[in-house]
């Protein structure tokens, strides 16, 4: 018995792919005519598909990183255009990822494959994983024959995002590092350098190595509690929006966070339009990469008026989220038919002021974080003069 993949039409116009054992190869050309496909290609498979695929548990939520998907689009576009079968692709990509949640997902996916289920049926099960939007940009690329376009966009878009990322992080660094520094000097002050001060003027006799790891020690559960507490308000959704929500009312990181939310927004838009994907639905598609619950109402609501008739300058308007060259942009777009590059170069926009608003914020945050440097030096300065007059007044 040998291993062949297919590709077959079915009574609906579709084009599935799949690998079952036959054998021969006229025995499984027999066997696909026999259950009403049109055979288009039967071909041994050179590659193994994994046959622990069945028994895998595909049921725990995943979501992949902007860093795993950028591995995973590219993978997938650089084999597609290279002439590979969706098939053979995802086995490929499968055998060679370092990733254990991309080698999941592409086991749920060949799972699907194999089991004669259709790329537009295997994605839809996979947009926990990579995303609504980037599923559904997939199965329309497929359906309109412009997968490899779709593929190649996609791309771009994620290295836009871990771009965007990339410099937030590598700004805020600095800042961060100098505030819990600050925090360690204060707290290694307090429990060690007090300490062994207070003992030598007392001529009392202390281990400086017990003081030491006791100092630590308390640091070090004074970072296990922030670590802790900032790790629960990552995970409880409803508290990290209202943290967000107000954060953003200060008009600096509002205007940080808006300027992302919005570029990625009109990003996938543009996306999904060119794509071949209704407006109503592109708008919908690209209204689920926004996290901001009350911008995320707002969108839903023109979506309805897009499905009803309204046009979507007219719709994005009546959010009053957007700028006014945005929606005059938008509006060219559509007067001229040229939507998806106006989208795109709103998108492009956003992203310009992504990066003003980054600076301005960065800018008010130098301050703050000397004020609270300084804070802190002050308290290292009263807790020496603390320990000080004590031993002055102790006579």
């Amino acid at each position: 018995m040998a291993n062949f993949f297919y590709k077959v039409k079915n009574s609906k116009n579709e084009i599935i792919e799949g690998a079952f054992h036959a054998e021969s190869l006229s025995a499984a050309a027999a066997i696909l005519e026999q259950k009403g496909y049109v055979v288009l290609e039967v071909k041994e498979e050179s590659g193994n598909i994994p046959v622990d695929f069945l028994s895998l548990d595909f049921s725990g939520k995943m979501t992949l990183t902007i860093q795993e998907k950028k591995d995973f689009f590219n993978s997938f576009y650089s084999l597609y255009k290279s002439g590979h079968s969706i098939l053979e692709i995802f086995n490929l990509m499968h055998g060679s990822t370092k990733s254990a949640k991309i080698k999941v997902l592409c086991g749920k996916i060949l799972q699907g494959v194999s089991q004669g289920q259709s790329l537009k049926e295997s994605m839809k099960n996979c947009s926990e994983a990579l995303g609504k939007a980037y599923s559904m940009l997939i199965v329309a690329g497929e359906e309109s024959g412009k997968l490899e376009e779709v593929l190649s966009d996609i791309n771009k878009n994620v290295l836009m995002q871990e771009k965007i990322k990339n410099d937030i992080i590598s700004k805020i660094t600095y800042p961060i590092v100098m505030i819990f520094l600050a925090i360690f000097v204060a707290l290694l002050f307090k429990t060690f350098i007090i300490q062994v001060f207070n003992a030598s003027i007392m001529g009392a006799k202390v281990c400086l190595v017990t003081l030491a790891i006791k100092s630590i020690l308390q640091i070090g559960a004074v970072y296990a509690v922030i670590g802790i507490a900032i790790f629960l308000m990552y995970k409880n959704k409803s508290l990290m929006a209202k943290i967000i929500s107000k954060f953003t009312a200060f008009a600096p990181i509002g205007n940080l966070v808006k300027s992302y939310t919005y570029a990625n927004f009109f990003s996938v838009l543009s996306l999904a339009y060119s794509a071949g994907i209704s407006l109503a639905e592109a708008l919908y598609l690209s209204s689920t990469v926004v996290n901001l619950p009350e911008n995320t109402d707002r969108l839903r609501q023109a979506t309805f008026r897009v499905q009803q008739g309204c046009e979507l300058t007219t719709a994005l308007s009546a959010t009053s989220l957007f700028s006014e060259y945005a929606i005059s942009q938008i509006a060219a777009g559509e007067k001229a038919g040229e939507l998806d590059k106006m989208l795109q170069a709103v998108a492009h926009d956003y992203e310009t002021k992504l990066r003003v608003a980054l600076d301005v914020a960065l800018k008010l945050l130098e301050p703050a974080m000397i004020i609270f440097v300084g804070i802190i030096v002050l308290f290292v300065v009263l807790s020496g003069y603390k320990a000080y007059y004590s031993y002055l007044f102790s006579f």
